[in-house]
């Protein structure tokens, strides 16, 4: 009889708990980003719970919503003024001021930095983290041959040097954002010739951007 007690007190525990234990892995999954909401059958007891916790994730959402419009404002309105400083100080430069210009253009360079470092801290801080790999290859590709539309004057070379089948677990967004970036600047200060290449190392992905520009000195960065 005291053995059937405990089997009986054992099972009911194991019943009664099994809610909480889909509710632990709804959230487990939250946390990790493979879902955006709490999915499963739970209990009439839990749901004032579940319905909370819901009521949250929409807050949080609607706020996050509201940071990315403020942050693409912020830089639609700081991207222009820069680019039409740009564009003075070729006109500088055409015109002869030499000195007028390369000052005008570090301005600009040093402004444009601080400003898609901190937009670009924004962002990553409303990513929410996923476990979906991401093939590196096309996301380079399709840049390279966006890069390539782009009327300078110039015929830029573009080589890839990165495996097909090699992923990183990183939102695509921002991993188009940051490679653009970089292939953008390579891609103007270039001569004829601008590769990247990708290789795992210390259990990360390392990028190289290379062309056959003036480059930076390393009291620069």
């Amino acid at each position: 009889m005291g053995c059937l007690l405990l089997a009986a007190f054992s099972t009911a525990v194991k019943v009664g708990l099994e809610p909480l234990s889909r509710l632990h892995a709804a959230l487990i999954s939250l946390r990790s980003g493979s879902e955006r909401r709490l999915k499963g059958e739970f209990p009439r007891e839990l749901l004032p719970l579940v319905e909370d916790i819901t009521k949250v994730l929409d807050e949080r959402a609607r706020a996050a919503e509201q940071v990315k419009t403020h942050a693409a404002d912020l830089a639609h309105g700081l991207k222009t003024p820069l680019t039409a400083n740009e564009v003075m100080a070729d006109e500088l430069r055409s015109a002869g001021e030499i000195g007028l210009s390369s000052e005008l253009s570090e301005y600009v360079a040093t402004m444009r930095r601080h400003v898609e470092r901190e937009l670009a801290r924004v962002r990553s801080a409303l990513i929410t983290p996923s476990h979906k790999p991401v093939l590196i290859f096309p996301v380079v590709q399709g840049l390279v041959r966006s890069l390539k539309r782009l009327a300078n004057g110039k015929v830029i070379q573009s080589g890839i040097a990165i495996d097909p089948a090699m992923a990183v677990t990183v939102d695509e967004a921002l991993l188009t954002e940051v490679l653009g970036n970089l292939l953008g600047n390579a891609r103007k200060w270039a001569n004829s010739r601008v590769s990247i290449s990708a290789r795992i190392r210390d259990n990360a992905v390392k990028f190289g951007v290379d062309g056959d520009g003036p480059g930076l000195m390393p009291d620069a960065f």
